[in-house]
């Protein structure tokens, strides 16, 4: 999804996006850092200079992953801002980032790293997730079909030893 279809404010001096949220402030605060505990923020030099006109770059480094995730600026209503990770697709290949599998009892279930980071839909900020195609409408329509298919042939299957047997009977 592109960045560019959304209205946000660009902080040219700090080089990242930012976005306003005001709904269940404390809420969204502890959700947010409780998904941040094994990322690391770093910054980087742009351009070398006095103190004053230095430009950062934030980003984001994860022990599961190669890559540098650049960062968008949660800003809320109380003042207080937080970087996050950006989604960023190449996360999703195995060759650049890991999974970690969860164990429960419906079975274990895979978390991929790039769901632990955000991304921006209908101008607010919301953690990247995939959802899950069999409770799609289509997943759903897609099993029955599944269903239909495995009674089809298993019916099949009932017909054709009817026939051969019938056949065997007619022979002797």
């Amino acid at each position: 999804m592109s960045e560019s279809l959304f209205d946000y404010e660009e902080d040219t001096a700090k080089s990242y996006p930012t976005y306003k949220y005001d709904e269940n402030m404390k809420e969204r605060k502890n959700e947010v850092r409780k998904h941040l505990d094994q990322w690391q923020l770093n910054s980087e030099i742009l351009n070398e200079g006095d103190g004053e006109n230095e430009i950062l770059r934030y980003y984001y480094t994860h022990p599961y992953s190669k890559l540098r995730f650049d960062t968008i600026r949660i800003e809320f209503q109380d003042g207080e801002e937080i970087l996050v990770p950006k989604y960023d697709p190449e996360a999703d290949r195995i060759e650049n980032s890991s999974y970690k599998v969860i164990k429960g009892d419906n079975g274990d279930t895979k978390l991929y790293l790039s769901e632990t980071t955000y991304t921006v839909r209908d101008n607010e900020i919301v953690r990247m997730k995939f959802g899950n195609y069999w409770n799609t409408r289509r997943g759903k329509r897609y099993e029955k079909y599944c269903l239909y298919l495995k009674k089809r042939k298993e019916k099949k299957r009932v017909y054709d030893q009817e026939r051969l047997k019938n056949q065997r009977s007619n022979i002797y």
